[in-house]
């Protein structure tokens, strides 16, 4: 029977990790923006070209889809088939899975790629000058990488599979209701541009808007359409089961559009107040035969896009203010260029991106498929350390140090982003009490710089047990009892949140409950 203590602190402390809970429900429910990014201090790095990597890695995972379809009885249809891969490569908030794999696996280059890149980026990137309660910049920044000859974030990986799928849905439910097609991807197209506008994390409060975003959300919307369907789908479905006509390419996707040091973005004042004078720092960029090369070979690329002239729009109504005072070139007193440097609009269709010569994966990606495996069949295992402060219920103000035997991507030594999982331990000890906790829990963050303590927990998860002490009846809990109980796990934007039900274990109160709840950094 649930017995709580019958001190008036138990209500208190329930209120606390109600709100705690809420919370954390609210930033599940939101919609959120991916990471932001930097290409101008990636100019003049060598970067190796992804797209093959990125290829294998989207494929393979298709592959996936279409084996544990056929362990069924009965053929699945379109839309079974769309969501499954949907669901294959995409998360349920911000950090998803070709950005994860971007970020950790030695196939892809990157920067910034070692810690001595990361601590440079950190410190020089065009958002690093922010206040403390800049929480849109609590997570890290996306690594620049190099896909169809195109500088981009990898969250821009994260837009494209995620939002890309949401505008898709959109869309899919429009048609089905007798909305024609080219209507129904406007109306979805503006329903996404409200998101990135008006929600969390967008341009209300992180004062980015990213036209580049906008575009990677669009073409994600074509690549779901193009699974199945649109001129030239990548499956077609046969009497028994799905099977690949094409391979992806995401060639046919990604364009000079979601380079954000080529395409302009919009900023609210405050943002812009504390970008523009670092964007200075790289006027003199603009008379680089580098840049000047990079620019030619995307203007040959650029049209006016279907993102663009929605933008054209919300300018011409006074919605926006026009994205080319933004622009390096505004901010060095340079002759604007054009949104449109090729003087048409871009005819987008199922066919115009594609390599005629190849229907199936090359031998190259065959191989890139099989390193892809070899390297998730055997991460590495090892001790990272763990640390938590803030404030907790009943311990007060309190800390916490731990270790976790995780599982690693062999491709990193995880500096910069990367996923791991395992079991862990904790002590926490605070004013009211000391706990010891045993439990299984994800973070996607990355480690110091000699690979040994988790620096930042960007997210995480985690149940444990927990066995509780109380000293002095801190907030109300009685002096000197134990309890023993589960406990739920959270971290968010480094933001670490937990709630737990302990059962007291001694005394001739036994049986009574106590809610724990905590407050802090770290995980």
């Amino acid at each position: 029977m649930f017995r709580p203590s019958t001190s008036p602190g138990w209500i208190r402390r329930a209120l606390a990790g109600a709100v705690v809970f809420a919370s954390l429900g609210l930033t599940w429910i939101v919609p959120a923006r991916a990471l932001e990014t930097d290409q101008y201090i990636s100019w003049g790095r060598p970067l190796a070209d992804s797209t093959s990597a990125l290829n294998a890695w989207f494929n393979l995972r298709l592959q996936e889809v279409l084996d544990e379809s056929q362990r069924g009885g009965r053929i699945p249809t379109r839309w079974q088939i769309e969501r499954r891969y949907a669901g294959k490569i995409r998360f349920w908030f911000i950090l998803h899975p070709p950005e994860l794999w971007a970020c950790s696996s030695s196939l892809v280059a990157r920067f910034p790629n070692t810690a001595a890149e990361e601590e440079q980026f950190r410190r020089t990137n065009v958002y690093h000058v922010h206040g403390p309660l800049d929480i849109g910049l609590w997570m890290p920044l996306a690594p620049t990488i190099v896909v169809n000859g195109v500088r981009i974030g990898t969250d821009k990986l994260s837009h494209f599979v995620s939002l890309g799928w949401q505008l898709y849905e959109s869309y899919r439910h429009l048609v089905h209701h007798g909305v024609p097609p080219a209507q129904a991807t406007l109306r979805a197209l503006r329903g996404g541009f409200d998101g990135e506008r008006y929600y969390l994390l967008g341009y209300r409060t992180s004062g980015i808007l990213s036209l580049s975003d906008l575009e990677s959300d669009y073409e994600g919307m074509l690549f779901y359409r193009d699974l199945c369907g649109g001129d030239d789908p990548v499956l077609e479905r046969t009497g028994h089961g799905w099977r690949v006509r094409r391979p992806i390419d995401l060639a046919r996707y990604v364009t000079p559009e979601w380079d954000e040091s080529y395409e302009p973005q919009i900023f609210r004042p405050g943002r812009w107040k504390k970008v523009k004078p670092v964007l200075r720092q790289y006027c003199s960029w603009l008379d680089n035969p580098w840049l000047i090369a990079q620019r030619r070979r995307y203007a040959r690329r650029d049209h006016l896009t279907v993102v663009e002239k929605l933008i054209e729009e919300y300018v011409a109504e006074g919605k926006l203010p026009p994205p080319g005072q933004f622009t390096l070139e505004a901010v060095c007193g340079r002759p604007l260029r054009s949104l449109d440097p090729a003087g048409q609009v871009s005819r987008r269709s199922g066919k115009t991106r594609t390599r005629p010569d190849e229907t199936v994966p090359s031998r190259a990606e065959r191989r890139l498929e099989a390193r892809i495996i070899e390297e998730s069949r055997h991460p590495l295992v090892r001790w990272a350390g763990l640390w938590r402060a803030g404030l907790a219920g009943p311990l007060g103000p309190s800390a916490a140090i731990g270790t976790m035997r995780g599982r690693f991507p062999s491709g990193t030594p995880c500096h910069l982003l990367c996923s791991f999982r395992g079991p862990y331990a904790e002590v926490a000890a605070g004013p009211g009490g000391m706990s010891l906790s045993f439990g299984y829990g994800r973070i996607w963050g990355d480690l110091t710089r000699r690979g040994h303590v988790v620096r930042h927990a960007y997210m995480g998860m985690g149940l444990r047990g927990t066995l509780l002490r109380t000293w002095n009846g801190l907030g109300g809990a009685p002096p000197g009892a134990t309890y023993a109980g589960p406990e739920i796990e959270f971290s968010v934007a480094k933001l670490n949140l937990f709630l737990g039900g302990l059962r007291r274990l001694d005394g001739r109160h036994a049986g009574d409950w106590l809610v724990t709840w905590g407050l802090g950094f770290g995980f």
